[in-house]
């Protein structure tokens, strides 16, 4: 049985791989922007000023029963908390509404990771399943990190094969490099869409566009 997890693009041209994703680089990142002579941001209004970016997120998409990559999804949810990295949807959910804390982590996080086994994607019917997550990242543009779980072809759901043109993956290998790949993945998303919701029906970071400066954060170096 399909269940959702439990646990938990200014575009740049000439980036170095295709479509949401692109080339390697340092991971980690903490964003902040320099102020100009009338105080504002380079590249910011003045409502930009002070504001503090929230942490790194990504929200981690898989299926979960026979077969699945539960063990993988909670491996991977220690590794990138231990980073500082918030991670959605929420582990522990309570009384919150599944089905919103999922369409909010989905909508809110910086990186969309899903674990590409062969039945990822499959309609099940369950409103929390990895077709429905998958669905509304694509259709919200949202940057994705494709981890290859299934020998380097796709996904069997040919809804989430035509989602994945031009999308280049990582073969999936449980270790601290596969760590750095999602956090650089992090870090090249934060890069690429800065700025607020302006209470358009876009994802945040999407209406506006800010130029952030990023340095490392002293626990991914």
């Amino acid at each position: 049985m399909d269940e959702s997890l439990a646990w938990r693009r200014s575009r740049r041209p000439g980036s170095g791989e295709r479509s949401r994703l692109s080339s390697s680089s340092p991971a980690g990142i903490a964003g902040k922007s320099h102020p100009t002579r009338n105080g504002a941001s380079d590249g910011a209004t003045p409502s930009d000023v002070g504001k503090s970016r929230p942490p790194p997120s990504v929200f981690l998409s898989a299926r979960f029963g026979d077969g699945g990559a539960e063990k993988e999804v909670a491996w991977m949810r220690n590794k990138l908390e231990g980073k500082g990295v918030t991670v959605y949807p929420s582990e522990h959910p309570g009384n919150l509404d599944r089905n919103a804390d999922i369409a909010n982590g989905v909508q809110s996080c910086d990186l969309f990771v899903f674990f590409g086994q062969a039945h990822y994607g499959e309609d099940t019917g369950n409103p929390m399943c990895s077709y429905r997550e998958f669905n509304y990242a694509n259709d919200i543009q949202k940057p994705m990190a494709w981890l290859n779980m299934n020998d380097g072809k796709r996904p069997g759901s040919p809804v989430v094969r035509m989602g994945l043109q031009g999308c280049i993956y990582e073969k999936w290998h449980q270790d601290d490099a596969i760590i750095a790949w999602v956090l650089d993945k992090v870090q090249k998303a934060r890069c690429e869409i800065a700025g607020s919701h302006g209470g358009s029906d876009k994802p945040p970071g999407i209406q506006q566009q800010v130029s952030y400066t990023y340095t490392m954060l002293p626990e991914y170096q």
